[in-house]
């Protein structure tokens, strides 16, 4: 019932919903939907309450599966959707899960990275909370050889770009091999990733999106968007991850 519950509060947009109308529109009593928006509220979704009109959900909300997942046509990737406060790396979450059933298709997201990397060994820098930290997964018969890296790398550079756009409807450029760039500034990174297992081949694509917020000049080697909150939705609000990621494994299931 939690998921459903959020549902209903994140389509309400920046609207306020009535307790009794958001008990009766779940199917539930009163009691059982506050005990649902305390949950929430454990789990750091920000609900702001008013006597005279409910309840509303503030963005950005923390990132959920069942969220992402909800309305997305999956041919593959995001067959299965996990989200973490925080990990190492999503790229090695991903990884590990290789030898896993149904692994293939797998993504993984957090909400912070404690050891993000970029290409080369450098330091993916992005404060918690604040941007799109995923990886997916694909799994191939190790017999079938490795994934061309250039290839994805620049498939899962064309699908961010896009998702971008489809989402702000901002105009975004590639740079080779695997930089996104709006307005000039770098926006995402793309980092590829591969692991034999046995008889299994996993290749990760890793995705770094500044939706909110950019690392300070003195962290990165170019300048980086956004800029006083350049990745925003045409209507002038933030855009929230889930979005983005949605249509970004939109844009991977269409190929």
């Amino acid at each position: 019932m939690i998921d459903q519950v959020l549902a209903l509060l994140y389509d309400r947009g920046e609207g306020f919903i009535g307790l009794d109308e958001l008990a009766r529109v779940a199917g539930q009593d009163r009691a059982a939907v506050d005990g649902v928006l305390a949950q929430l509220r454990q789990r750091g979704q920000r609900l702001e309450f008013s006597p005279s009109n409910g309840v509303r959900l503030l963005r950005p909300i923390r990132l959920t599966g069942a969220m992402i997942e909800r309305n997305l046509p999956v041919r593959r990737v995001g067959r299965s959707v996990i989200c973490f406060d925080e990990v190492d790396s999503t790229n090695d979450v991903a990884l590990k899960a290789i030898r896993q059933d149904d692994a293939d298709g797998l993504v993984v997201l957090a909400e912070w990275q404690r050891r993000g990397r970029g290409r080369q060994g450098r330091q993916w820098v992005s404060p918690a909370g604040r941007n799109l930290l995923l990886s997916a997964l694909l799994v191939e018969p190790a017999a079938r050889g490795a994934l061309r890296h250039d290839a994805l790398t620049i498939a899962a550079g064309l699908a961010v770009a896009e998702a971008v756009e489809e989402t702000t409807r901002l105009v975004c450029d590639l740079k080779w091999p695997n930089d996104v760039l709006l307005a000039g500034a770098k926006v995402a990174g793309v980092l590829v990733e591969t692991r034999r297992e046995a008889a299994a081949l996993g290749v990760v694509v890793g995705v770094g999106l500044n939706v909110n917020a950019a690392p300070p000049p003195e962290a990165v080697d170019r300048p980086a968007a956004p800029h006083a909150g350049d990745v925003r939705r045409a209507d002038d609000q933030a855009a929230h991850p889930a979005a983005l990621t949605g249509a970004s494994m939109r844009e991977r299931n269409s190929n």
